[in-house]
This record gives structure tokens, sequence and C-alpha cells, in this order.
């Protein structure tokens, strides 16, 4: 008698469910905690000695960033914005270039780096300067903690070393090594990804998680205020949100990791233009790849189809038993 034909009962279903392969629970969590352990000796690497030179902006770009700090500091000293005055003008007062503390462009003529990143590092050295001249919480405390950490945030009389203006750039480092941190765990889930996560997926993860915690380019880079880091962030989270596409036809888990996607682009390229490459591979073989009617082009196919057809699932590359139909 054909397999098929034969009746199966609660039990037969059961003995079927067995045979579908699950990752154990424990190497999962093992998987988890040589990722950590790889990304606490990058962070390590990255934030030793992260005052390195003594406060000099050896780095030109990082000083041209701390004088175009000052330079906005000294302008909202000076001439300080009166805002839109509504219950969203701290929000309209970032979107408006005119008054934006976020906009360079106010006190220099160039800038060719993102505005980004150093909006970021004056953001948060504002807030943790005014946890020190305050005692606000928990902005004091976070200070304190890295101080305490190694990170020289402190004077040895309890002042602070650091503040919105030109001497921004030891905040900017220490973002940077938050940063870079985050990156190589989502290297580690990239690594996993595309080799297969039941087969060669977790071991390549790893090595690609410590060839990145061990990359002397961002060992350099996240011990001066530059936008490499934030800019690694971005992209490896864009990489990721392409690869983790919804691939079945859930129209609101495929609109979810579209959204995810965008959101990632649109950071990226506002750390850097350069991630416009980037940005435009994954979104490029959404919106152009085969699919769709004649009465509609498309772009306008749903992204399940999309992600199905530029990242096959695992299903349809699985080769098919010889008993089936």
């Amino acid at each position: 008698m054909h397999p098929r034909n034969v009746r199966r009962g609660p039990r037969a279903d059961l003995a079927v469910l067995a045979l579908i392969p699950v990752e154990p629970t424990r190497r999962t969590a093992l998987w988890w905690l040589a990722l950590i352990a790889i990304a606490v000796a990058g962070l390590v690497g990255r934030a030793w000695n992260l005052d390195f030179d003594d406060r000099q902006h050896q780095h030109p770009d990082e000083r041209h960033w701390a004088m175009t700090s000052a330079d906005l500091a000294a302008l909202e000293r000076e001439a300080p914005a009166s805002g839109h005055g509504t219950v969203f003008g701290p929000v309209l007062d970032w979107l408006d270039a005119d008054v934006s503390p976020a906009n360079p462009y106010r006190v220099k003529e160039s800038f060719v780096y993102g505005s980004a990143p150093l909006a970021w590092a004056r953001g948060l050295a504002s807030w943790m300067r005014d946890g020190v001249d305050h005692g606000t919480w928990p902005a004091g405390m976070v200070v304190d903690g890295l101080d305490a950490l190694g990170v020289p945030l402190l004077h040895p009389d309890g002042t602070a070393r650091f503040d919105a203006g030109y001497d921004v750039d030891l905040v900017g480092r220490v973002l940077g090594v938050a940063f870079d941190t985050i990156t190589i765990v989502l290297v580690g889930l990239i690594g996993r990804r595309l080799a297969g996560r039941h087969t060669a997926g977790p071991a390549v993860g790893l090595v690609a998680a410590v060839l990145y915690a061990a990359c002397p380019l961002m060992l350099q880079a996240t011990h001066f205020l530059s936008s490499e880091p934030a800019l690694a962030l971005a992209s490896a989270a864009t990489l990721l949100a392409a690869l983790r596409l919804d691939r079945s036809a859930d129209r609101a888990a495929a609109a979810r990791g579209g959204a995810l996607l965008g959101a990632c682009s649109g950071v990226a390229v506002a750390i850097k233009l350069s991630a416009l490459p980037l940005v435009v591979v994954p979104l490029a073989g959404c919106c152009g790849s085969p699919g769709g009617t004649a009465a509609r082009p498309t772009w306008f196919a749903s992204p399940a189809r999309c992600s199905r057809q530029v990242w096959p699932s695992e299903r349809s590359t699985r080769p098919r038993s010889r008993d089936s139909g």
C-alpha cells in the first residue's frame, strides 16, 4: 500500500513532528554566550585608553567636528533660537534648519559628513554635562559609572572634562564604542543567517564576529569622534533587516519587515551619504525583482513576494524526496 493511503492517527502525527529538526535550546544559549563574550572583548579593545591623545584632536576630521560643535555652542549662547513655542516645539526646532542645533551649516559653509553623529554626540554631552553640574539622575550616575570604569570624564575635583562644544570629542568616542560593540553582535547574526542556522551558520557567525571585533580599522575609528562606528552599525542593521524580510504570504509581517528595512536605510543615509549604495541594493531587489502581472508593474509587487524571489526560503531550495508527487 502506498504511504499516502495509510491512515495516520495522532501517534503518527506526533512521530512526523518528531522528525522536524529543532535547534537545541542549550546549543543556542551557548552560542549567544560565546557571541556576548566576543562582544565584551571587542568592547574592551575599543574602550581601552580612550583618551590616548590627552584631548589634542590629532585626527583632522575630529578636530573639524570639535570646531564645528564649538561654533554651534557659541551661536546658541549668543543668539538663542526663539523656538516654535508649541508642544511639538523641541521636535520642530530640530527639524527647522534655521534653528536646529543639529545643522552644521549654520556655522560652516562645508560639512561633508552626515550631521546625525555630531548631533547625537552633542545631545548626549549636553545631557551628561547637566548631570554633572546639577546632579540630575540618571545622567550623573552614568558619568560616574563611566569614569569609574576608566573613561576619564571627570577632573580630580569632580568637574566635567567635556561639554557640548569643543570638548564634545570624548563623549563622541564613548558613543562610537557603544555603537561598534552592537555592530559586533549584528555581524555575528548576519554570518549565522547567511550560512544557515542549522548547518555551519553558528560557527560562521562567531568567526565573523571575531574578525570584526579584531578589525584594526574599527579599533582606530572608535578612538576618534567620527561617523564610521555609527555608519557601520546602521549598515549592518540594514543588511540584517534585508535578510530577515518576511518569506511568507503574511502581509502584516511583510509590512513590518519592510518598515524596519526602510528605517535602518534612512538612518544609514542620514549618518553618511556613502551608505546610499548599500541601501539601494535591497530596495532595488524588492522593487525590480520579476513578478507581478501585466496590469500591475513589478514595483507594486508585495514585499513578501519580492523577499521570496530575492532570498528564497529553505523549503523552496530543499531537494524534493523521491516519493513526492
